[in-house]
């Protein structure tokens, strides 16, 4: 990538990492835009974990959380097909109109690469690069990925039917080192750059908490989401990027976690964030409790697969935003001149077109909700904003979340109605 185009990279990521003043036009996006860009970690194979022993509650809540999108393993043994690989899972997943993310290790043969989407029709969607492989101790994981990613690409381009699918590429830890420098622009291997992203307790939109990167990410500090960008970018060009694991602990030390409650308005926030910044896909880790590393309390159920505000938040979020109507996702979404008049400061929106006509603009002040040190909660003052639309157009209804994450709404009719915003999502759902 040309430092050219990087400086237009940095240019545009730093224009979407803040709130739009007051006189922006807010760009209008499909709903299906948002639901279709969240997808979920699982462990299928891991024993006697929930993913193991519930998969037909595992099943259900995928379901009814409206998840169309998961990320998992393509397990084999000696790099051929292996018979306890939970294909069949896989397969009535698909079944059900899930689609799975494959994660592929370094060096399985051709036969494997090719054979594996039938394996597992009608559920294979992408084949992953291997997942952060310089976290392997005394493995020269650069080299080995320069070796191994043109490999992979040449086995899944040159099949008939894994032809057809798009290559993400390899997640790399950010352990020191400047790994991206080591393994170097790889964008002809790929088709997707591979973002993960973990803000620990910080909100969101944070500006980073470490030292400013090294270049050509000097712009942003550690932590922060453009900065983490700019190294994928390094790597991937000017290719798009998914996001295959970002997330918060809803339990752990004081810096490394949140409540749940907290969990479940930054989990949310930060899909809105990263949707807007032009990330076309996050898989939250993971779907439930599991494991004991930090990832081990990240799941939107508990290990045993019972409900936290996490999940119950981002289902009703999904349900507020599902439009499956054929007009949706064609073209440009029409666009609502909405103007928006108040306490402005920390602002954020979105705004999405149904195809039915109807508009759900969404709300919050992108602000720390706790001190991402100690914990401690953080009074957040409401802030009051007129929403002011068209002639025509009136607010219905408005949708805000308890701490249980439960989904509670007041109908309106107003054409300008004056709303009390907080940290926490607030739905404008807007009609003719």
């Amino acid at each position: 990538m040309s430092r050219h185009a990087l400086c237009l990279a940095f240019a545009w990521l730093a224009a979407t990492s803040g709130a739009a003043p007051a006189n922006t036009p807010i760009e209008t996006r499909w709903a299906s835009a948002f639901t279709d860009s969240v997808g979920v970690n699982t462990h299928l194979r891991h024993a006697r974990s929930f993913y193991d022993r519930d998969f037909e509650l595992l099943k259900q809540r995928l379901l009814a959380a409206r998840i169309r999108h998961i990320r998992d393993g393509a397990m084999d043994q000696d790099g051929r097909f292996f018979e306890r690989d939970r294909a069949e899972r896989f397969r009535e997943l698909g079944e059900a109109g899930i689609r799975v993310t494959f994660i592929f290790r370094p060096m399985v043969t051709r036969e494997f690469v090719q054979g594996f989407p039938e394996r597992v029709r009608p559920a294979f969607e992408a084949y992953e690069l291997p997942n952060e492989l310089n976290q392997q101790k005394n493995m020269p994981w650069a080299e080995v990925l320069r070796v191994w990613m043109p490999m992979f690409a040449e086995y899944v381009r040159s099949g008939s039917e894994s032809a057809r699918y798009p290559i993400v590429g390899p997640s790399i830890a950010d352990l020191g080192g400047d790994p991206q420098l080591l393994l170097g622009e790889r964008s002809a291997d790929l088709d997707l750059g591979n973002l993960h992203k973990y803000y620990r307790a910080f909100n969101p939109a944070t500006a980073g908490y470490g030292r400013p990167g090294r270049p050509p990410c000097e712009a942003f500090r550690y932590g922060a989401l453009p900065y983490a960008m700019c190294q994928v970018r390094r790597i991937s060009g000017d290719k798009p990027i998914i996001c295959t694991e970002a997330g918060y602990a809803s339990n752990g030390p004081s810096a490394r976690a949140v409540t749940p409650e907290i969990q479940a308005r930054y989990l949310t926030r930060m899909l809105m964030l990263h949707l807007k910044a032009g990330i076309a896909r996050t898989f939250i880790y993971q779907l439930a409790d599991h494991g004991s590393d930090e990832g081990g309390a990240m799941g939107l159920l508990d290990a045993d697969g019972a409900e936290k505000p996490a999940w119950r938040q981002l289902s009703a979020l999904m349900r507020e935003l599902e439009d499956d109507s054929a007009r949706s996702g064609r073209g440009r979404a029409p666009p609502l001149d909405v103007a928006l008049d108040g306490e402005l400061e920390h602002l954020e929106t979105l705004l999405f077109a149904k195809g039915d006509g109807s508009y759900r603009l969404v709300l919050w002040l992108e602000t720390p909700s706790v001190d991402p040190v100690t914990a401690r909660a953080l009074d957040v003052a409401r802030q009051q904003v007129t929403v002011k639309l068209p002639a025509g157009y009136r607010v219905r209804r408005l949708v805000t979340f308890e701490s249980s994450g439960a989904p509670s709404v007041r109908n309106l009719s107003a054409a300008a109605p004056k709303v009390a915003i907080d940290d926490n999502l607030t739905i404008a759902d807007i009609t003719r």
